[in-house]
Parts: structure tokens; C-alpha cells; sequence
């Protein structure tokens, strides 16, 4: 499935456009900060997918966090949460923007988004590979996605010509 290009907000309050990262790697996922469950299960997965990365993997693989909930999710409590979660921020952005925008992400991706209330979020668990073409490779669904597979997946599509 191909994705379509598009601009939110970082954590440091910058745009940050998708096709900035061109020809690399991407792990994407959808998660917001007040999760109680399933959310920082993911992060954690994707947090150890990172640190399983060579240096020269680290280099051609991007990683990428948009929020379910950008009420609460400003830049600054995405900046508070990726240090919570010791991320290096050289290779992986934690994104946020007005609804719309991410409505748009967030169909482009089939992530169905519910808010419940404040700080609560019901929201499709996705976590995804998107090749350096632009075309997403892998999905996997669920609460804990397996690092191992992840980097498996991500390694398999670093070997192609």
C-alpha cells in the first residue's frame, strides 16, 4: 500500500514532513502519552527494535510515533515521553498536529480513531514497515508487536538492490 506524503508537528515544535526521510526504512506507529495499556507496550517494542539496530542500520532505518491524541499530545509531552522511554532522538520522531491533519495519517494508514474522553483513546493498534520506496511492507497488530520479527522484516528489506 503506498503512503502519501504529509507534514505534522515533531516534538521539538518543528515540521516534519514525511518525505524528508525519503529512501529510508520507516517504523511507524500510532500510540498517545495517557495510554494506560497498549500504547506504551508498543513504544517499548519499537524503543528495543531501535537499540537491535547495527550503526549502519541505524543510519538507513527511521522510526516514527504519531499520536491518537492530539488534545493532549503537544510537542512537549511528546519530548516528555520519548525521554521516559530513553529514545535517540537522531533517528526517530514523535509526531503530533491538528486533527485533521492526522485524520489524514491516520487514514491513510486504516488506524481508526476513537476518543472516549480526555486522555482516553480507543484506537486500531498498528505498528508498520514502510519501505524506501514509500510502500508499506508489513503490518503488525496488536498490543506487544515482536522486536525480533520487526528487525527480521526491517533487515529483509535493507538486503534488496
Amino acid at each position: 500500500m503506498p503512503i502519501r506524503n504529509f507534514s505534522l508537528t515533531d516534538q521539538s515544535g518543528r515540521q516534519f514532513r514525511l518525505d524528508s526521510i525519503k529512501g529510508k526504512i520507516i517504523l511507524i506507529d500510532f500510540a498517545y502519552t495517557t495510554c494506560p495499556d497498549v500504547c506504551p507496550l508498543m513504544t517499548a517494542a519499537l524503543r528495543t527494535v531501535q537499540t537491535n539496530l547495527s550503526a549502519t542500520e541505524h543510519k538507513r532505518v527511521y522510526l516514527l510515533t504519531v499520536t491518537t491524541d492530539p488534545e493532549v499530545d503537544v510537542p512537549q509531552v511528546l519530548a516528555a515521553y520519548a525521554r521516559r522511554y530513553h529514545t535517540d532522538l537522531s533517528n526517530w520522531a514523535f509526531l503530533t498536529g491538528d486533527e485533521s491533519s492526522l485524520r489524514q495519517v491516520w487514514n491513510n494508514f486504516r488506524v481508526k480513531v476513537n476518543r472516549k474522553a480526555r486522555g482516553l483513546v480507543d484506537h486500531t493498534a498498528l505498528t508498520a514497515v514502510i519501505d524506501q520506496s514509500g510502500t508499506m511492507r508489513f503490518a503488525y497488530h496488536g498490543a506487544a508487536p515482536d522486536p525480533k520479527i520487526i528487525v527480521q522484516d526491517i533487515r529483509s528489506l535493507l538486503r534488496r538492490p
